[in-house]
């Protein structure tokens, strides 16, 4: 049994079904280069939440994770 914390293939071309690409400068949620609105849980709430923090911020929230 195998126990995974995020999809497999999440940020890669073609993770969602179907497929959609993220808007990263166009209207929308998150402007993520990697992860689509439409992948986002469609709850308001988490909407609001990833649009609150990115204004708190003043701009986008970067996390880069080495590869090894």
């Amino acid at each position: 049994l195998l126990t995974v914390t995020s999809f497999p293939r999440l940020g890669c071309p073609g993770f969602t079904l179907p497929e959609y690409k993220p808007t990263p400068v166009e209207k929308g949620v998150s402007k993520s280069l990697f992860f689509p609105d439409e992948a986002i849980n469609r709850h308001p709430r988490f909407s609001t939440l990833t649009r609150n923090i990115r204004h708190r911020r003043g701009e986008k929230v970067v996390i880069n994770v080495p590869i090894f």
